[in-house]
């Protein structure tokens, strides 16, 4: 599981990054960059609009990504 705290908390903020993955074990090799992106709207309780997909190769493009 790989967790990322964002500095931003309820401030209607919009947001869209990237995040990279790399990894290397002998021949086996994991690189996948997964897209994230949604809005954090002040009086919602949930993100709105909440956008994430990966591509790349390897066992690391399937993680589960939720918005928290």
């Amino acid at each position: 599981m790989l967790i990322i705290k964002l500095p931003q908390s309820k401030t209607n903020t919009m947001l869209r990054f990237d995040v990279e993955i790399y990894t290397w074990n002998g021949s086996k090799k994991n690189l996948v960059t997964y897209h994230i992106g949604g809005y954090d709207y002040d009086a919602s309780t949930i993100w709105n609009n909440p956008q994430a997909y990966s591509e790349g190769i390897g066992n690391l493009s399937n993680l589960t990504v939720r918005f928290g």
